[in-house]
């Protein structure tokens, strides 16, 4: 009888090895996102890997995250790495009121080469991709350019 072995995780923790020791110990097929993005991409998706795996290194050594991944930048960083709540604060402190938050897909810069290379049948579809997705507020965190749209509250 054929088994079925669904692994969910955290990024980082290991499902990866531990599907390669079932697949060893009950001769299985390994079916990966990893190896689907592989399939489609090309070894640019390992470069990429390795590329994110170094800077989390660089930025773990740096003392650029805390204990709860909240992530912590000086006026000398080229970026700001804030959270959305951090942005919220920051609007708390002035007198305007939010008109939008928007944000780009998290993974556009690492495909960055595919979207330059779309004819303009697939970059339009792309655009209403990111038109459809660039206002959830549950996908917005995991973006590496955000707009906070704001504006002055008119004093009454």
């Amino acid at each position: 009888m054929a088994k079925v072995f669904l692994i969910c995780g955290k990024i980082c923790r290991g499902k990866s090895t531990y599907a390669k020791q079932l697949q060893a110990a009950d001769h299985s097929i390994i079916m990966s996102v990893n190896e689907i993005m592989l399939a489609i991409f090309g070894r640019k998706h390992e470069l990429h890997r390795r590329l994110l795996q170094q800077l989390l290194h660089e930025v773990m050594e740096l003392n650029m995250l805390t204990p709860n991944w909240h992530c912590v930048s000086e006026p000398k960083d080229l970026f700001e790495l804030v959270r959305t709540e951090d942005i919220a604060s920051l609007d708390a402190e002035v007198p305007v009121e939010r008109i939008k938050l928007v944000a780009t897909d998290g993974a556009t810069n690492y495909k960055r080469e595919y979207v330059d290379a779309m004819d303009d049948e697939t970059f339009a579809k792309w655009m209403d991709y990111h038109f459809a997705i660039c206002e959830r507020s549950d996908l917005i965190g995991a973006s590496h350019h955000t707009l906070d749209v704001i504006r002055k509250k008119r004093v009454e």
